[in-house]
């Protein structure tokens, strides 16, 4: 019968301390969460105003994402994104994203006096929760751009991101759509910019 000999290498001690998984100080860093920490975490997602379809969002709308509002004439789409302008600009000690909004209008769709309304009617709405929360504030924060033809649609979208860049308070990107062709251009355009930012959301209506 033949043996053969095996040679078990046991490592020494100093090269067995060596040899042991290092644990770095981001995995240390696992346990210093606390409840209180999660609990004073923003939301992010941004609220319609519609129980229904924030319940459907689970919550509201996610940043990062892009989200497309389409239906007939006279259904609301119009009222939901100038109050999305609004709604995203809700104060952080009031559960809100505290940010900005820059609306995009292809069809000159825009009416500053009822973003105005429904500003007062947000204020009211917060008045004792967050006095400082006022209407005149809100409209400063929604920054419009009018683009009556394709070429200053395409410019605007390329130079986007600059302003992205100069107003990081922006989370919310609204584009008024007048039909399919303006949207295919914005959709392949934008996403690249916008969408894969995961602090910013952007919608599309498409009329």
């Amino acid at each position: 019968m033949n043996h053969k000999l095996v040679r078990v290498w046991e490592p020494s001690q100093p090269e067995a301390i060596e040899s042991r998984p290092s644990v770095s100080h981001e995995n240390l860093n696992i346990f210093n969460k606390s409840c209180w920490d999660i609990s004073q975490c923003g939301t992010n997602k941004i609220l319609t105003g519609n129980k229904a379809l924030d319940t459907h969002f689970g919550g509201g709308i996610s940043l990062g994402h892009l989200v497309e509002l389409i239906g007939n004439s006279g259904t609301g789409k119009t009222q939901m994104c100038l109050q999305l302008c609004l709604n995203v600009q809700i104060p952080k000690a009031a559960g809100g994203l505290e940010g900005s909004a820059l609306f995009i209008d292809t069809n000159q769709d825009f009416h500053p006096d009822r973003l105005k309304d429904l500003a007062l009617k947000l204020e009211r709405q917060y008045a004792r929760k967050v006095p400082e929360f006022k209407a005149h504030k809100m409209l400063q924060k929604v920054y419009y751009v009018k683009c009556h033809k394709l070429h200053q649609l395409m410019a605007t979208v390329l130079s986007c991101h600059r302003h992205l860049a100069d107003h990081p308070d922006v989370i919310l990107v609204l584009t008024i759509l007048v039909n399919i062709s303006f949207l295919t251009i914005t959709f392949s355009l934008s996403l690249p910019e916008i969408t894969k930012n995961p602090y910013i959301c952007q919608t599309n209506l498409l009329s």
